[in-house]
């Protein structure tokens, strides 16, 4: 054998003898197990073992210092090249448990034209964001924050270890990873950044360590199978909002050993029981029985609970918050005991255009206080009664309900016709008229002095009218009213300060693109300016068009609904207002009669 023969074959098994030295296959689970000397010599060892590694390998372990550029090529093996083009790369499992994260200024994704370099101990923002290909990951043990979206869009990764020094997870940093089941948060994590774990659609379970005493009310936003879901001793911050958006939940459990709350059946209870918290949306407790210790349900307590059929309450409950029984579409039993003081806004609504089981409901003479949209959108709930004994409270014989004195209207059923409003009435409460189907004409008389919130959101009504005692006018009164054709204004009172900015501003930045304001003579310039009926950015309308009502001073049949005003002239023949595609407004003006006429909608 010639020299450089026997030199040549030294050479290589001196190579083989090092590569073996970097790849041991200590778990037969993986393609290859490789250790990195230096960060940023991943992708030479690999191409040391491999030309193929690259492409090829479907499970990894890497041992040792990475940076940047490292983090580069493990997305590029993981099926991704920057935010999303595509690579041939079929990492599937990839265990980093024994590697470390160094400080560099080599970038591994630009997001937005914002370079993203590797800081030590941070599995950085959006480290392995939208790789298609990650099935399994186990996270270095030594870093202490998940960043922003470092895991976002991973869509087929369905097992994820997250070490037991990490005290951060950060924004969205789980969003999308829709083939995760569970996810166990350990106790050393303390903070949970906003949407850490949205719309994670296969995620069944969360158990989230004794570290945490918050979480953001987006944590699991977005479509999911959570079931269920413990919170550790830590945990003192309750939100229901964190859980009504996860239709699948059943039970929460919280550590006995917290001293802030309890779970009873899935249901969470204050400390002392006096408040209940939260009622998981999918509980399977249909017919529940409400402790004889609670005082007080919590807003968004029994939020889309959409298998609770009945509820009985004890005599101490006082309070329904807000949204406590909003969206409970199966709910049709309720009666409300003597000791209830007080109905928030939602209390027993429903979401807009959903029909629900709940047809009547008593209000017992203890109630004093029902806010505006207590019942908000409930088209099912035809009848709202008040107990002949309670003092604070009054309905009329088209469902109505009133204060006593008839001072302030609470609240219009949905479905509800009224023709007048009476003469004592000063008050519209807010969301009153609010998803109203029944009522094309909704008419204030002139001793109404105020307008509250959202008054005559989502209504049908196609005119709206204001009396001359109008001073006070709440935020987004029409929004969502898409048939609203016309709004007439009698008053000349109505203030700055007592005009919400957004009084005529919906969704789409205007009442309707279709209404027309009427307003008092000499007055087109003042509305063209003043607050609440103009976008204060842009300096334009809110409505279509502005027109002046040649000296009118008020409607003369005051109705709200479609009680005929008599024959009129229309075209050289008679005809009534109720025949179809006609619509008559008649307003006094001195001697004689002015007419609007229009189609009806």
């Amino acid at each position: 054998m010639t020299p450089s023969r026997t030199s040549s074959i030294i050479g290589r098994l001196s190579l083989l003898l090092l590569t073996c030295l970097s790849v041991v296959p200590l778990r037969a689970q993986y393609d290859i197990y490789v250790s990195v000397g230096q960060a940023g010599t991943l992708e030479q060892a690999l191409s040391e073992i491999s030309e193929d590694a690259r492409y090829g390998t479907t499970s990894m372990k890497v041992i040792g210092s990475l940076n940047g550029t490292d983090m580069m090529f493990l997305r590029d093996m993981c099926g991704v090249r920057d935010l999303d083009t595509p690579t041939a790369g079929q990492l599937r499992l990839l265990d980093l448990s024994e590697s470390t994260i160094e400080q560099s200024s080599d970038i591994y994704l630009s997001i937005l034209g914002t370079p993203h370099t590797t800081t030590a101990q941070h599995f950085g923002s959006g480290f392995l964001y939208n790789c298609p290909m990650l099935e399994e990951l186990i996270l270095p043990i030594d870093i202490v924050t998940i960043d922003t979206m470092a895991l976002a869009g991973c869509r087929h990764l369905r097992y994820v270890e997250i070490p037991a020094m990490v005290h951060t997870i950060g924004y969205a940093a789980f969003v999308g990873c829709d083939s995760l089941t569970s996810l166990e948060v350990p106790h050393s994590v303390t903070t949970i950044e906003e949407g850490a774990f949205q719309q994670m659609a296969s995620l069944e379970e969360l158990i989230i360590g004794n570290g945490v005493t918050t979480i953001d009310n987006s944590l699991v936003l977005g479509d999911n199978k959570l079931k269920s879901i413990n919170l550790g001793d830590a945990f003192q911050t309750f939100n229901p909002v964190v859980f009504y958006t996860a239709p699948s939940l059943s039970d929460i459990n919280i550590s006995t050993g917290n001293p802030y709350y309890f779970s009873l059946d899935g249901v969470v209870f204050s400390e002392g029981g006096d408040t209940l918290v939260c009622y998981p949306p999918a509980s399977e407790l249909t017919d529940y029985v409400i402790p004889d210790s609670v005082t007080y349900l919590a807003p968004y307590s029994f939020c889309q609970a959409s298998q609770l059929k009945s509820i009985s309450f004890p005599l101490t409950v006082e309070h329904i918050d807000s949204l406590a029984f909003f969206g409970c579409r199966s709910l049709a039993d309720v009666t409300l005991n003597e000791g209830l003081q007080h109905l928030s806004f939602g209390a027993f609504g429903m979401n807009l255009g959903t029909e629900g089981m709940l047809k009547s409901i008593t209000l017992p003479s203890t109630v004093s206080r029902v806010d505006g949209g207590a019942f908000l959108f409930n088209r099912s709930l035809t009848t709202v009664s008040v107990e002949a004994s309670n003092p604070y409270l009054t309905t009329d014989a088209d469902g109505l309900l009133y204060d006593n004195e008839k001072a302030t209207l609470l609240h219009v059923p949905c479905l509800a016709q009224p023709e007048d409003l009476p003469s004592s009435l000063r008050a519209i409460a807010p969301y009153a008229f609010a998803g109203n189907e029944a009522i094309p004409r909704i008419y204030l008389p002139d001793p109404v002095q105020s307008v509250g919130d959202g008054a005559f959101a989502f209504s049908k009504a196609f005119q709206i009218t204001l009396g001359k005692g109008i001073t006070s006018l709440g935020g987004r009164l029409t929004e969502g009213c898409h048939q609203l054709g016309e709004l007439y204004l009698f008053t000349n009172s109505l203030s700055e300060e007592h005009t919400d900015a957004s009084a005529f501003l919906d969704e789409e930045g205007g009442t309707s693109e279709h209404c027309t304001l009427f307003v008092l003579p000499g007055q087109t310039s003042v509305y063209m300016e003043k607050k609440g009926f103009v976008n204060s950015d842009t300096h334009q309308s809110y409505f279509a068009q502005i027109r002046e009502m040649e000296a009118l001073d008020h409607i003369a049949d005051p109705t709200l609904g479609t009680k005929p005003v008599g024959e009129v002239g229309i075209g050289g023949r008679r005809v009534l207002p109720t025949e179809r595609g006609i619509h008559i407004v008649t307003m006094p003006g001195g001697q004689s009669l002015k007419r609007f006429v229009h189609p009806a909608p």
